[in-house]
């Protein structure tokens, strides 16, 4: 079990699949229960994450922020208990300066 944070470079519906490409993605050191630092991660093949939307379960979810909705996320669930959840490019975002190894 891992956490997981990175940019989207390109996301897609296609033959069912939700399919989101990153232009970088960390991994969080020290999770659970919440990472103490985030590391690089170098391997292209976890740069590309696939969902089969008829296999997940999906909602969106807000968060309140002094008694106001802030902005929209979208959690997946897979079948195999994996979860995803997709923030707004205004919301919660982890500075890639913050992340060991990175260079952008």
């Amino acid at each position: 079990m891992g956490i997981y944070r990175g940019q989207i470079k390109n996301i897609v519906i296609e033959g069912g699949e939700l399919r989101i490409e990153f232009a970088w993605l960390a991994i969080g050191i020290g999770f659970p229960p919440l990472p103490k630092k985030w590391m690089n991660i170098t391997s292209r093949n976890l740069l590309k994450f696939y969902v089969n939307l008829g296999k997940c379960f999906v909602t969106r979810i807000n968060s309140k922020i002094n008694g106001q909705v802030g902005v929209e996320k979208f959690l997946l669930q897979s079948e195999s208990g994996e979860v995803c959840i997709l923030f707004s490019p205004d919301d919660d975002l982890l500075n890639p300066s913050e992340v060991d190894g990175l260079k952008v």
